[in-house]
């Protein structure tokens, strides 16, 4: 290689799967440094970098653009490091020249060009690969609606004097609503999953191989807690490529809504991958607030156990609180003796979230009894044994008036395993029995199954 010529071309295709900055194709890489050349003094090799163009790190159309003060460490078949910089007029666009900032090409030989974005003085290369210090082991910086700082690194190899630099990492975008200020978030997976290293070897396909002193959780903080709304906001969680094979358990930290520190966490136990170049975009949630069951997606949820029939219906009335699409209905066919059960298992493998109910303490859903039917609803509670905790009324008696209302009962919060909400109760506590048509009363009707702070 030519170590005295003045421009290299290097065309990089850092495409990427986010959406922020301007609209929804297009997001900043992210400031790297305020690293400048003095005044007066000119790069003594350049680098032309454009993003853009069909890659396997363009995902869904959305592209990375550059950023004023943007840097990479290069070899130039070389292992001597390199710092560039791209200069500010590239700042949100595909393209613009790398300056040389420090470092000349006089290191030992190595066959291939290697590029890594963001510039780091902890790295070396060889014809192996890049060995990095510190992959994922500091906490990410949020910033709203794109990765952190820093925190989503990118290779390029060639040959020749073309780089297309790919993302090595993939993104978990945690959405959050409610009245609670993040301060931070860690996710850390159920099964001792790898996320990153005080060492890593990066190949030539961008594989990693993690070396000294793993870590098993990573962190994403604000510089400000970020209050929350009823709109949801993005929280962008850079990860390597990993399968947690046992889900992963999310802490939230942060202040509630008297300025008071909360922490409030969430699991889930099922599988859940990370993919290069790609984000997997978790459904909004209300750290204050675990839905257990909206019946939107026409099934009903594994951990709801009837041994009537209980079946996802189209909401037959959509008038006063309840608006939605779909509800669930609990019909007890015959006329024998019966509570109208339902059994909620909070553990029950496979489910979007388990979690720890002791962080609760309200249990609420919408009813409707149709008909005009007066029943008294109680909750019975099982503890991790599965013995029964006795059963419970609700804070206030339903008027039972043909129409939607919420059911809530308050809990002491504790570790409970399951809930039976036992729907078809008399004021004396007794099961109904026989059969009424004109009120129907062997059937009823749930929707928005919650626990709640």
């Amino acid at each position: 290689m030519n170590r005295t010529m003045k421009k290299l071309l290097i065309l990089t295709a850092m495409v990427g799967m986010f959406a922020a900055c301007a609209d929804d194709n297009t997001m900043s890489i992210g400031k790297e440094g305020s690293d400048v050349l003095p005044d007066g003094e000119t790069a003594s090799a350049q680098f032309f970098a454009t993003t853009g163009g069909v890659s396997k790190t363009m995902i869904d159309g959305v592209t990375l653009l550059w950023s004023a003060g943007d840097q990479v460490a290069l070899f130039a078949q070389n292992d001597n490091l390199q710092r560039y910089q791209i200069e500010d007029n590239a700042h949100g666009t595909q393209s613009g020249v790398l300056n040389l900032v420090e470092g000349d090409a006089s290191g030992n030989g190595v066959a291939k060009n290697w590029a890594y974005y963001p510039h780091k003085e902890e790295i070396s290369c060889s014809d192996a690969g890049l060995v990095v210090a510190n992959l994922n082991t500091e906490p990410q910086v949020y910033r709203a609606g794109t990765v952190g700082d820093k925190a989503f690194p990118m290779l390029a190899v060639s040959e020749d004097n073309q780089l297309q630099f790919t993302n090595l990492f993939g993104v978990l975008v945690v959405k959050l609503t409610g009245t609670m200020s993040v301060s931070s978030i860690t996710l850390t997976g159920n099964n001792g999953e790898t996320l990153g290293a005080a060492t890593a070897t990066i190949s030539e396909d961008g594989t990693i191989a993690w070396g000294n002193d793993p870590v098993t959780s990573t962190t994403l903080t604000c510089t400000d807690p970020v209050a929350l709304s009823d709109t949801p906001t993005e929280f962008w969680i850079a990860l390597p490529p990993v399968t947690f094979t046992k889900g992963f358990k999310l802490t939230i930290n942060g202040l509630d809504a008297n300025n008071q520190n909360e922490v409030r966490t969430r699991k889930t136990d099922k599988t859940v991958e990370i993919v290069r170049n790609s984000k997997n975009t978790m459904k909004a949630f209300d750290p204050y607030v675990w839905v257990l069951a909206d019946f939107e997606n026409g099934s009903i949820p594994l951990r709801f156990v009837s041994s009537s029939q209980f079946t996802v219906v189209d909401n037959f009335d959509k008038t006063g609180i309840n608006a939605s699409d779909k509800c669930a209905k609990l019909f007890v066919p015959g006329t024998t003796s019966t509570s109208g059960y339902i059994e909620i298992d909070f553990n029950k493998a496979g489910t979007d979230f388990t979690d720890d109910i002791s962080e609760y303490g309200h249990f609420r859903m919408k009813v409707h009894y149709g008909g005009n039917v007066s029943y008294f609803p109680r909750l019975e509670r099982f503890d991790p044994n599965g013995k029964s905790m006795g059963t419970m009324s609700p804070l206030t008696l339903l008027e039972k008036n043909g129409e939607w209302e919420t059911l809530t009962f308050e809990f002491m919060g504790r570790a409970y395993a399951f809930f039976q909400p036992r729907m078809m109760k008399t004021e004396d506590n007794n099961n109904i029995s026989g059969y009424d048509e004109t009120t129907n009363n062997r059937t009823i009707y749930i929707d928005d199954v919650e626990l709640y702070k």
